[in-house]
Order: C-alpha cells, then sequence, then structure tokens
C-alpha cells in the first residue's frame, strides 16, 4: 500500500510550513508522498512551498485554478500516485505515527470506504477569554472515542482528517464541488455529503484513535463574528447536503433552536455564546427550507 498526504491550502502562508513539515515527518512510515495543492493563493504561499520542496524531495507542488476546497481535493484525486489519500488542513498536523497506525488498520480492515481519527484543538495564541472549551466543536474537534469503531450517521468524520482508498474517490466522483469552504467563504459540509454517498454505496467508515491530528485556530479567528457566521453557514450547508440525499429534517431544526432556548433559560450560568451558536446554525438549517 502506498499513500499521498495531500494538503489543499489557501492563503495560509504563515502556519502552512508546520502543516507541510508535519506531514514528511511520518516517523517509519510505509512508501509515501506529500502533495500540497495551492488553491490559487495571493500571499507567500507559492514561497514557502518552492523553498520546501527544494528541501524535500517527498513533497511534490500543484494548482488548482478552480477555487473552492472541494475542487482542490478533486485535484488531489487526479494528481496523487498513492493508493489512499490523506487529507489534512493546511492549518493542522498529522501525528508523527499516523501513516504507521492507518497502515495496521488497512492490514486489519482491507476495504474501508473512509477512515479517520480524532481531532484535538489548539490556538497559536492565547484565546480570548469568552473562548471556552464548549467552542471547540466549531473549531472542528471531533472524538468517537477511544476504541476503534466503524461510524454511521448522524456520526462522521470531519475533512480536516479524512483518508480514502483513491479508487472509491474515483468511482464516487470525488467531492461535491457545490459545498465546501471557497476563498474566504465560511462554507462546509462537503464531508458530511460525501460520508452520505459512502453510506449509500454500502462502503464502511471506520474510526480510529491512532489517527490523530491537531488542528490551531489563528488569530484572525478567534472573534465572535467568525464563530456566528461559521454557524450560520453551517446549517445552510448541513441542509444542502442532507437534502441531496433525502435526509434533511428541518422539524429537527427547529426542535433543536428550541431546546437551546430552553437551556439558556433554565441555565443561565451555562455559557451563552455557545448555546447562541447552535440556535444560530439550527435556524439557519430550518429557514433553509424556504
Amino acid at each position: 500500500m502506498t499513500y499521498t498526504i495531500a494538503v489543499c491550502t489557501y492563503n495560509r502562508s504563515d502556519i502552512l510550513e508546520r502543516s507541510i513539515l508535519a506531514a514528511l515527518a511520518q516517523e517509519g512510515a510505509p512508501d509515501y508522498e506529500v502533495l500540497a495543492v495551492d488553491n490559487n493563493s495571493t500571499d507567500d504561499t507559492a514561497a514557502v512551498l518552492a523553498d520546501l520542496s527544494a528541501r524535500h524531495a517527498r513533497l511534490r507542488i500543484v494548482q488548482e485554478s478552480r477555487q473552492g476546497l472541494s475542487h482542490a481535493r478533486n485535484r488531489a484525486v487526479k494528481e496523487s500516485k498513492g493508493d489512499f489519500i490523506v487529507y489534512v488542513d493546511d492549518d493542522a498536523v498529522l501525528d508523527p505515527q499516523y501513516l504507521n497506525n492507518l497502515d495496521s488498520l488497512l492490514h486489519d480492515i482491507p476495504n474501508p470506504g473512509a477512515a479517520g481519527g480524532p481531532i484535538r484543538v489548539e490556538c497559536i495564541e492565547t484565546p480570548p477569554s469568552w473562548f471556552s472549551s464548549d467552542l471547540e466543536i466549531w473549531c472542528n474537534k471531533l472524538d468517537h472515542g477511544p476504541q476503534r469503531r466503524f461510524l454511521k450517521y448522524p456520526q462522521i468524520l470531519y475533512g480536516t482528517n479524512m483518508a480514502f482508498p483513491k479508487k472509491v474517490l474515483v468511482k464516487i466522483g470525488g467531492f461535491h464541488t457545490g459545498l465546501g469552504r471557497s476563498g474566504k467563504g465560511l462554507g462546509d459540509s462537503e464531508d458530511l455529503e460525501i460520508m452520505l454517498r459512502l453510506e449509500k454505496a454500502g462502503l464502511a467508515t471506520v474510526y480510529d484513535p491512532g489517527l490523530c491530528v491537531t488542528h490551531f485556530m489563528t488569530p484572525d479567528r478567534m472573534t465572535r463574528e467568525y464563530f456566528l457566521n461559521k454557524a450560520a453557514m453551517h446549517g445552510k450547508c448541513r441542509y444542502a447536503a442532507e437534502k441531496s440525499h433525502g435526509r434533511a429534517r428541518p422539524l429537527e431544526g427547529l426542535a433543536s433552536w428550541g431546546l437551546s432556548l430552553g437551556r439558556t433559560i433554565a441555565r443561565p450560568g451555562r455559557d451563552g455564546f455557545s448555546e447562541k451558536l447552535i440556535r444560530k446554525s439550527s435556524l439557519n438549517y430550518f429557514l433553509s427550507l424556504y
């Protein structure tokens, strides 16, 4: 089994090197390459990648001119040389044993549709006083427990940390290009949508605690406005992803909004901003029906 670690990037030159170097530093790993997909970056990304490529023969760089994370991920499918593609965000780092642990998983479960694991959250700078652990889920924190397990919707993997056999991505048509982040936008749910397609195709999604990634939050995102906009867009995108598979439940969104309001009234000491994000997302999910 050979592997491609795909780092799709847009204007993250300030922290991109950390992600690339972690991908290049897999300890005792099987045969693999690192593929950086530059999605029209306008900062110093090209220079950072050129410098890294000159120092590390394992790193390849490709350009994707169609704006959007899903386009970049699909370009990685076309360009990859590995049998298995591991996606990691440009603001996240792989655990040094990630590929070794993935290789062990594939000896036990040789034909999964997808695999991934926990996502830890760290802040590059000291977070603001209003930032609580309840907000880490909006930073892509993921933890399905300490044991390997098969996931069924609504339990999914997040795009920050997911891996697929290349042949599976080719067969199902890659990522939905109408969903996901594009430029400075906060779109998402392309990961949710592809999980639904895998489930419909009868392909297993495996969670393994050894496939660990750390996601770094940059200071520019540590604002209330960022979290509110992210929550609103998540509600809209989640509805679109579920609707495309006949799984949308708008009344559940309305119910979630009501339950959050009830918790806020009954427990005024609870983190009010966290509940506000739940209501923002739930209401936008419900309103997407109209």
